[in-house]
């Protein structure tokens, strides 16, 4: 593959996005933590820009308390991804992690919604979140 620089945290990038003002939010898993955070990195260098690191035990102690087709769940902080993030204006992120949640900028709590989602989540022209 021609015109690709491998960055040190694994991640390959296409030289002709050198000059882009674009960014990736990435959920992934963070070893020393032990448990998943969501990252904005700029994609001209890979550089992390924000990161997020949702209080997973507080969020499972609300999950885990509703009855889910009869049954409790057990999610514990190795056990549950953030999926489909989504960052908006001010910060914030919206994020599914057995129910869906909302933290501001500092990773702090502000509000659950414990529907189980495995749908992406995705915010309207006028702002409503889907």
């Amino acid at each position: 593959m021609r015109n690709l620089n491998s960055l040190i945290n694994g991640f390959n990038y296409c030289l002709k996005y050198k000059g882009s003002n674009d960014y990736l939010l990435v959920s992934s898993w963070d070893e020393n933590l032990k448990q998943s955070i969501v990252k904005l990195i700029r994609i001209n260098d890979g550089k992390s820009i924000h990161k997020w690191v949702p209080d997973i035990a507080l969020l499972n102690s609300e999950f885990n308390t509703k009855k889910i087709n009869g049954e409790f769940p057990n999610l514990t902080k190795n056990t549950t991804p953030i999926v489909h993030p989504l960052v908006l204006n001010d910060g914030s992120l919206i994020f599914g992690a057995g129910g869906i949640y909302k933290i501001d900028k500092n990773s702090n709590l502000i509000w659950s919604n414990l529907t189980p989602s495995h749908h992406t989540i995705e915010q309207d022209i006028d702002g409503n979140i889907w």
